[in-house]
């Protein structure tokens, strides 16, 4: 569940997929410092467990409790019919996540002010009514 929450966070930050990743005002958190710590620990967490398994860095996710013995550590599992292998990786304490969901909060509303903004912009300068619209280079009413 943990790296559900983590990829889909870290994901608007990180696209390559023709619409582009966030600005970086998205990750610059001058008016709530706390959001930016956990802002990190999301990102890092992305980059070092779920997306690349980084066992140097993975170590100091959310400050570095984490002996790297333990996270470097391979556990082997023989029995009669076969095998298993785990290897141990950090883990976001679960205690945070009401402090991701209120970054979450904060994020999603920042970016609906900012859409709200840039439709109300389009439909004025565009002189825009209801309907659906396809936005490409130029805006085309679909129906």
């Amino acid at each position: 569940m943990m790296s559900g929450i983590v990829v889909s966070y870290a994901r608007p930050f990180l696209r390559s997929d023709g619409i582009g990743s966030l600005p970086q005002k998205y990750s610059s958190f001058e008016e709530n410092p706390e959001f930016g710590k956990y802002h990190d620990i999301l990102m890092d967490a992305r980059h070092w467990v779920y997306a690349h398994r980084d066992n140097v860095n993975a170590p100091n996710l959310a400050g570095g409790r984490v002996s790297e013995d333990v996270v470097t550590e391979v556990i082997m599992h023989l029995k009669k019919d076969g095998y298993s292998v785990s290897i141990n990786e950090p883990q976001i304490n679960t205690s945070q996540l009401k402090y991701f969901k209120a970054l979450c909060s904060h994020q999603h509303n920042r970016i609906n002010e900012e859409v709200g903004d840039l439709i109300v912009h389009l439909m004025e300068t565009h002189a825009l009514g209801e309907g659906v619209y396809k936005i490409e280079s130029e805006i085309e009413k679909i129906s």
